[in-house]
């Protein structure tokens, strides 16, 4: 209920995203359909698995402490009603980052409380579902509990941008991975980007080596990307994959796994 998972080596995943209702996804297995469970394959051997998880998004407003809480509901933030505090940042954010709301409104939850302080990466992503004026409570698509740290945040295309991109240069310091593969949430799609298949595309041509492009513009040569890793993957409605080494399922992610040989990882 919590969203989180006790680790047992490296899981990576998603939820089935196609239903309009509970029971309503086609899961196929051994040539069986089943509308409810989990599936899966294991992968031993000789093998790396490095992930990449970029959320996407971005803090806006400070840091608050929940004060009050019941299940999924936020009663109070720091001792003010939820649907109060939360008002007031929103009317102090610039028009541009108004405009953001379209996309939703979103609360990262603290993942490590034993930091000095919070940014881009240390919070667990939720969507705010909703608000209630007379009680001033808010729902958000997690279990909450007094005492947490929590942040509004915003979900734009250039921060998801910039977030995978980032993430990626990290993993550029390593050998080219065999392949990968690719959870992305189906809100990360073409009318997010603007464009079909960005993540995907990213990821697999995030290893090519780069091409004196700008020189061959110039002579009117082609610039080739490269062929890219191999890399397979699907669209969710909830991802699941690492963050400071706990397992959690997140929204509005993209979940890669980048599959190295042990010898390539440095040690150290």
């Amino acid at each position: 209920a919590s969203g989180r998972i006790e680790q047992i080596g490296t899981i990576l995943g998603g939820m089935a995203s196609a239903a309009s209702r509970p029971g309503g996804n086609s899961l196929l297995l051994d040539g069986d359909i089943r509308s409810s469970g989990a599936m899966g394959v294991t992968l031993s051997g000789p093998l790396q698995v490095d992930t990449v998880v970029s959320q996407g998004c971005r803090p806006i407003g400070h840091p608050m402490i929940i004060t009050k809480a019941r299940g999924n509901l936020i009663l109070e933030l720091a001792g003010v009603k939820a649907v109060d505090a939360i008002r007031d940042i929103v009317h102090e954010l610039p028009d541009p980052e108004k405009e953001l709301l379209g996309n939703g409104l979103l609360l990262g939850r603290v993942i490590d409380e034993h930091k000095s302080h919070f940014g881009r990466g240390d919070f667990l992503i939720r969507n705010v579902m909703g608000g209630d004026e007379q009680s001033g409570a808010v729902a958000v698509a997690d279990l909450v509990q007094a005492g947490q740290t929590v942040q509004l945040h915003l979900h734009d295309q250039q921060t998801a941008r910039e977030d995978l991109s980032l993430l990626l240069d990290g993993q550029r310091l390593y050998e080219k991975p065999a392949g990968a593969m690719l959870i992305s949430c189906s809100g990360r799609g073409e009318k997010f980007f603007k464009e079909p298949g960005y993540d995907a595309r990213a990821i697999t041509h995030a290893f090519d080596p780069a091409p004196d492009g700008a020189n061959r513009a110039k002579s009117g040569q082609e610039v080739n990307p490269g062929s890219g890793i191999p890399l397979a993957g699907f669209f969710a409605a909830g991802e699941i994959g690492p963050v400071d080494e706990q397992i959690f399922q997140h929204g509005h992610t993209a979940v890669a796994g980048l599959f190295r040989s042990p010898e390539e990882v440095p040690v150290g």
